[in-house]
């Protein structure tokens, strides 16, 4: 009998010492509840801030690979631009991709001269310029005294070429060539 009274007492004892859990309705359970909540919360919304940044930034750079020029595209098919864009992402380092860059721009003038073709310096976003916006940026370029006047220039076509892309919501495979 005494035995089960100091069982019966260190019982209540270590009950009170612990803390009533959660389950029991006890304040330090709920507060321990609120704050695993609390930290769930927090972990979503880290999880969709991370996510939400990684699509917004694949979305810039989307737009940027549509825009960016190939050298020797009007020598190219359109299967062979799709193919270098692949390759050209699949290059891990920019080392790489400046190889890949090289090796490719001897090919198109290889191939170029093989068709007697002059090739042009491709241009920031020209697949979202008409003919003739295209012919004004050239002109507009050659009448640049400085290489700083060149980069300004070009800086701000990228600048509106960006912005009208995002605008467009445009694919690749949405622009028309350029004939």
């Amino acid at each position: 009998m005494r035995n089960r009274i100091i069982f019966g007492i260190s019982a209540v004892m270590f009950t009170l010492s612990a803390g009533v859990p959660a389950w029991a309705g006890g304040q330090r359970g709920q507060q321990a509840g609120q704050q695993h909540q609390m930290d769930q919360d927090r972990d979503r919304a880290h999880s969709y801030d991370k996510e939400h940044l990684e699509a917004r930034d694949q979305d810039r750079a989307r737009v940027h690979q549509d825009l960016a020029p190939i050298y020797g595209e009007e020598v190219m098919s359109q299967q062979e631009r799709l193919k270098y864009q692949e390759q050209l992402r699949a290059q891990h380092t920019g080392q790489e991709r400046e190889q890949f860059m090289a090796e490719h721009r001897n090919q198109m003038q290889q191939r170029a001269a093989q068709r007697g073709v002059t090739l042009e310096e491709p241009i920031y976003g020209q697949n979202v310029m008409s003919q003739e916006e295209r012919l004004r940026y050239r002109e507009q370029l050659q009448t640049m005294q400085t290489e700083q006047e060149r980069e300004q220039f070009m800086a701000e076509h990228r600048t509106k070429m960006q912005s009208r892309a995002q605008q467009q919501t445009l694919q690749p495979d949405d622009v028309e060539e350029a004939e």
